[in-house]
Order: structure tokens, then C-alpha cells, then sequence
């Protein structure tokens, strides 16, 4: 994969089962490119050398560190997708609700349809 292009989205999530269907629903794209990652930190640190991140999915309940906090990190200019199997009435207080998608059943291919919509209503606000 090409780390420096633009066209790339990130996805961290500690439990790799989680990231594999990511893959698989969100990795075949010809609009970008998908860089994911079990560890909050790894997606940190390679964020800090790739800063020109078109989105980025993230669950909220990890050991190293929360969403919330890597949002913190990363900052606000970076679209950003709270994936999570907490429902939203749990998170509310860290997470915008236009935002969230609920791991459930059919969360992976709302998921995606999310990832759609962001990328394109963040390209007409650029």
C-alpha cells in the first residue's frame, strides 16, 4: 500500500475479528485506500507521519487508549466515524450522533454506507 497518498482511509479497532469484516466491506474500494489497525497508539504514530487522512473509523472502548482520547490526538479537521458495541445512549456525552454506527447485525454494511456519505459531504465542504 501507498502510505503517502491522501486517498486513504484509517481504521482502528483492538479486536483484529472487527478489523478483518472492516476489510472486507470497506477494503476493495477504488476511491481510497484502507489502513487499519488493532492498537490506538500504531494508528496514532502512523497518522503523526501520514497526516493527510481523508477519514478516520475508530472504536471507542480500547485498552490503550479510548476514541475519544485518539480523536483528542489527532484533532478535529479529520472526518471521523465512531464504530462501536456500545450503543449510542452510552456514549453520547463522546461521540456525535451523526456519527456513530452501532456494531450490530447489519452495523458493517451501515458502516460502510456512513463511510460513503462522510467522504462525500466532507468533499463538498473542501
Amino acid at each position: 500500500m501507498d502510505n503517502q497518498t491522501s486517498d486513504y482511509i484509517i481504521a482502528v479497532d483492538d479486536d483484529p475479528r472487527t478489523i478483518k469484516i472492516v476489510e472486507a466491506y470497506l477494503g476493495s474500494s477504488a476511491q481510497y485506500k484502507l489502513k487499519t489497525f488493532t492498537s490506538p497508539i500504531d494508528a496514532l504514530n502512523f497518522y503523526k507521519t501520514n497526516p493527510d487522512c481523508r477519514l478516520i473509523i475508530s472504536d471507542h472502548c480500547m485498552p490503550e487508549m479510548n476514541g475519544d482520547d485518539l480523536r483528542e490526538h489527532i484533532g478535529y479537521g479529520v472526518p471521523w466515524v465512531t464504530f462501536s458495541d456500545k450503543d449510542y445512549e452510552e456514549l453520547r456525552h463522546y461521540v456525535e450522533k451523526d456519527n456513530f454506527v452501532h456494531k450490530t447485525n447489519d452495523g458493517f454494511k451501515i458502516l460502510a454506507a456512513k463511510v460513503k456519505e462522510t467522504l462525500e459531504n466532507h468533499l463538498q465542504t473542501v
